[in-house]
């Protein structure tokens, strides 16, 4: 009976050899998203700084003014506009199915695994398949 090497390409077989197949795709994704996931819903804001992008994120929602951020009364130009906007976008969908602070959440781990996703695309581009 013939050793089986390492690289065996058959359907379902898991290579170790640093070949891609697609049921270890399938468990790096699981593995990307168990990282993801739980620290995202289930608690409260942590610092100021979630207090205030869910404050002004509910601002948009409320107001329906997306251009000119406010929070509370004053408007709110300290920093660029694109982490709210995506919070709001997150929040206006899922509110209603999560509470809105965790739905407003979501937004930071579309960016987490937009980084992650870059930096796959980068070290492939530098080290090859």
């Amino acid at each position: 009976m013939a050793s089986q090497h390492l690289g065996d390409s058959r359907p379902g077989h898991l290579a170790y050899d640093g070949t891609r197949t697609p049921a270890k795709t399938g468990l790096f994704l699981l593995v990307v998203a168990a990282w993801l996931l739980p620290g995202l819903t289930g608690h409260t804001p942590w610092k100021g700084d979630d207090a205030i992008v869910f404050a002004v994120a509910s601002e948009i929602l409320s107001t329906g003014h997306w251009v000119v951020l406010r929070l509370a009364t004053d408007v709110y130009v300290d920093r660029m506009p694109l982490a709210y906007w995506a919070a709001a976008a997150f929040g206006k969908p899922f509110g209603g199915v999560l509470p809105l602070h965790d739905a407003m959440r979501l937004s930071a781990g579309v960016f987490t695994a937009a980084t992650l996703g870059a930096l796959m695309l980068a070290a492939r581009a530098l080290a090859g398949e």
